[in-house]
């Protein structure tokens, strides 16, 4: 497929796997079918070929919600410091240009 079909090709195939249901994967999976079966036969095909180990994940485990492996994201805010004061504001005489 060019480069420029991809992103919705890639949107529809998304729509089959993480459908809720296997009778809404089913219809996705027909849509897709109908929509780029004509012009790209090849890649229909091969999706066809691999329609059983496709719809076999579904029936096996639903489709994953969020971070499943358990590690965490660092947030960039600075963690507050414990058992300190606050920083102390800056001068403002010192932000001031030097003049000639």
């Amino acid at each position: 497929m060019p480069k420029s079909v991809q992103p919705k090709a890639k949107a529809h195939l998304k729509d089959i796997w993480m459908a809720e249901t296997k009778a809404a994967a089913d219809t996705a999976f027909d849509y897709f079918v109908e929509a780029y079966g004509v012009k790209y036969g090849r890649a229909v095909k091969c999706l066809i070929k691999d329609r059983g180990d496709l719809f076999a994940r579904l029936t096996t485990s639903p489709p994953s919600t969020g971070n499943t492996s358990g590690h965490r994201t660092r947030s960039k805010a600075p963690l507050p410091r414990s058992g300190t004061e606050p920083p102390k504001p800056r001068d403002a005489t010192a932000d001031r240009q030097r003049g000639p």
